[in-house]
């Protein structure tokens, strides 16, 4: 490209036949190709500085979706433990009821066998 651009203002310099001095061809083309070099050179440095900034921001995003996952992830632990404790004591104070129930009922079934004991055996008694 830049021999191209090079090559365009010697053929035109040739055409119009105007006289152009050594040195201010050497100055042409030396600012021409300081201004391309400097064009360059800025333009890798600042897409290498973009990539950096870009990757930057990229890695911040991704802490915090993973700060907000993990944050989600801790609640619903909590939430799931809190459940778990309310349901388990739910169950074990039914436990509780039932077993004094199920004793209660033992003690009147073994209540109401000792009266048909001796309900029977008077009765057997009777009857002899």
């Amino acid at each position: 490209m830049l021999l191209y651009q090079i090559y365009i203002i010697y053929i035109f310099a040739v055409k119009i036949k105007i006289r152009i001095m050594g040195t201010e061809i050497i100055s042409a083309i030396t600012g021409l190709f300081c201004t391309v070099v400097s064009s360059i050179v800025t333009f890798v440095l600042t897409r290498r500085k973009y990539n950096t900034e870009v990757d930057s921001q990229q890695i911040e995003n991704m802490e915090k979706s993973f700060d907000a996952y993990k944050k989600m992830m801790e609640e619903t632990l909590d939430a799931q433990k809190r459940l778990m404790e309310t349901t388990v004591n739910g169950l074990n104070n039914k436990i509780d009821t039932l077993e004094k129930e199920n004793a209660f009922l033992r003690q009147q079934v073994d209540s109401l066998r000792t009266q048909m004991i001796q309900f029977l055996g008077v009765k057997f008694n009777a009857n002899n």
